[in-house]
């Protein structure tokens, strides 16, 4: 198809910051060398090694044992459940129960990869959280290193004291299958079998560690998950009868992809000084963008309408080059319009990726149980072709927000700059949702927000169980950018739901 490098070449950028290396065989004279992403030094980080001798947890192996003897008494034997395993020993939250392994779908013979964490303060109390990455095709491990318990600085392991675990016990996971370490000997294109997937997975996941099952159970995520949350939020709410029902009380979005249609409006306005920011575009750019929304717009409309992809595609091959890559031509930073990329048309001012690389070091492959020599990837860049493709990328999965928000809460958050999915955009997407508080929400004020110092770090405003915070001075990555911020957002929405019954 003629629109197919366009279509990939944008969603790209959603998070991956450089091109998204394969899925390779691991050789057998393997040493962890980390060479793997451009612009690294080729030179040997041992992450692991220098973090067991770091201040960081005193008496680790104290706690590493401690751990181990509390799962493996969990699982009632000497050995956690089949294909389950314990990761305390890698340093990161030794503290706490932890696990990695995969969930088997073997009748479809797909195989889910995930790291769970409890909580760090009131496991058998706090709830249940799926973190999800975006891409689409891109590991919910990035969310381990980045959300999650663990960062790595300086070349080195260091505790996380604003990870998403502080009060909640989350599943970090790989989808969809064939994303990180998941597999299976089919493929999927599009976010409506990745519901019925993650469905499966859960479902699965409580029925082999049923002392979690009871639980609060929240959908996260950010980026593409904007596209993924909404369908499967869905598809886990149409599941009413006993023994299917899953026990979901809200879904958070973080810089999501929303709304085609709004967003792409909203590029001209953040690259040409009119959401806040100085104008990056010189005149004559600025007006050749402005000047094709109309017939973007409309073609984006057809796409709604026909839900297939030769209108999505139509729409991406004339939307994408006159209205969204200018700004990147200039050399801008499509993740944080502050920053100038070094190389005009060059991907710059995502985060810090060199967990990749402490992933595929040492033996962490074998513990944390992965099949097979496969060595890790972030993100799967067949993937995203497929859903490109497909046309998932631009389907108006926001709508599905107007059914949802009739029984459980949402959270919408993410930072005044970024520009791959701008937050005007997001704010006329949740102001024009037909549902049944639209008015009040929409006469609700805006109030200050105030982050973890009591300083003003955004703006918020919530009505009849839609909340959307705009956070100044973060891009794409909420939790990058301003981690102390998105901690105490998500810590505050998990305790607002969980005194709630239903949306107020």
């Amino acid at each position: 198809m003629k629109f197919y490098f366009a279509i990939t070449t944008l969603y790209a950028h959603l998070i991956v910051a450089h091109p998204s290396p394969q899925r390779l065989t691991r050789s057998n004279n393997y040493s962890p060398t980390f060479n793997s992403n451009p612009g690294y030094q080729n030179k040997p980080r041992n992450y692991a090694g220098n973090f067991r001798q770091s201040p960081v947890y005193p008496n680790e192996q104290r706690k590493q044992q401690a751990v181990s003897q509390s799962l493996n008494s969990q699982a009632g034997d000497s050995s956690l459940p089949p294909r389950t395993f314990n990761t305390a020993s890698l340093g990161i939250d030794a503290n706490v129960k932890q696990f990695s392994g995969y969930i088997d779908d073997n009748p479809n013979d797909k195989h889910f990869f995930y790291w769970f964490f409890e909580s760090r303060s009131n496991p058998a109390n706090d709830p249940l959280v799926l973190w999800l990455n975006g891409g689409p095709g891109c590991s919910g491990l990035m969310g381990v290193f980045m959300q999650g318990p663990s960062n790595i600085k300086n070349d080195r392991l260091v505790r996380n004291p604003y990870s998403l675990t502080n009060k909640a016990n989350v599943i970090f996971l790989d989808q969809p299958v064939n994303t990180g370490f998941s597999h299976s000997g089919g493929r999927i294109n599009n976010s409506a079998v990745a519901a019925k997937d993650v469905y499966t997975f859960l479902t699965l996941f409580l029925k082999k560690f049923p002392q979690y099952a009871n639980k609060d159970l929240h959908l996260s995520g950010e980026s593409y998950a904007g596209q993924f949350i909404p369908v499967f939020a869905k598809e886990i709410l149409s599941h009413k009868a006993p023994g299917q029902r899953l026990n979901l009380k809200s879904i958070l979005i973080g810089s999501g992809i929303l709304d085609a249609k709004s967003q792409y409006q909203h590029y001209p306005k953040m690259a040409c000084g009119k959401s806040g920011f100085p104008a990056f575009l010189d005149p004559a750019t600025c007006g050749a963008m402005e000047a094709s929304l109309p017939q973007c717009v409309q073609l984006i409309d057809n796409c709604y309408n026909a839900k297939n992809a030769d209108a999505c595609g139509a729409a991406q091959q004339f939307c994408y080059p006159r209205v969204f890559q200018p700004f990147t031509k200039a050399g801008r930073g499509v993740y944080d319009v502050r920053k100038k990329c070094n190389t005009p048309g060059a991907i710059c001012g995502l985060g810090d990726l060199r967990f990749q690389d402490f992933i595929n070091s040492g033996n962490m492959l074998k513990t944390l149980g992965v099949d097979g020599s496969t060595r890790y990837a972030y993100c799967n860049s067949n993937i995203l072709q497929e859903f490109a493709a497909a046309g998932d990328s631009f389907y108006p999965n926001h709508r599905y927000l107007s059914d949802i928000l009739r029984e459980i809460p949402v959270f919408i958050y993410g930072g005044d700059a970024d520009y791959i999915c701008p937050l005007g955009g997001t704010q006329d997407t949740l102001e024009a949702l037909p549902w049944s508080g639209k008015s009040d929400y929409n006469q609700a004020p805006w109030q200050p927000y105030s982050g973890a110092d009591g300083q003003k770090v955004g703006i918020t405003k919530s009505a009849k169980g839609l909340k959307f915070t705009r956070i100044k001075e973060s891009g794409h990555e909420v939790g990058w950018f301003q981690p102390a911020t998105l901690s105490k957002m998500f810590d505050e929405w998990l305790a607002s739901v969980s005194s709630k019954t239903s949306p107020t």
